[in-house]
């Protein structure tokens, strides 16, 4: 196991990542992390988004942001060290789906059955 394990387990063998870009994405969470409480929250969010010129004009777009990266957005939006990670690592291989996408897919196939 990593030394770079979350709390949850996330690391690079159970991601499917190798330990060069595990450690590069935890880099770019950390950067962010400004009390480093292991969560971004909607200011650390924002930073990162202007950072990686991403749009966020509203709270709708940063609520939209925060589900795409499987974080939550009850109460103050979050995104955890474990999330992101996991975000990242899906989207580094491709796998990444959005939130919106996913419910779309998901009712198409309740519809099906």
């Amino acid at each position: 196991m990593s030394q770079y394990s979350g709390a949850e387990g996330v690391s690079p063998e159970s991601l499917s990542v190798s330990e060069e870009r595990f450690d590069a994405a935890e880099k770019i969470f950390r950067r962010f992390d400004e009390n480093d409480s292991g969560t971004l929250y909607a200011g650390e969010l924002r930073e990162l988004a202007r950072a990686y010129d991403l749009l966020l004009p509203g709270d709708g777009e940063l609520t939209y942001f925060v589900e795409a990266l499987g974080g939550t957005s009850e109460g103050s939006p979050k995104v955890t060290k474990d999330a992101f990670l996991t975000f990242w690592a899906a989207a580094e291989k491709g796998e990444a789906v959005s939130a919106e996408k996913k419910q779309k897919s998901e009712s198409e196939a309740l519809v099906k059955d």
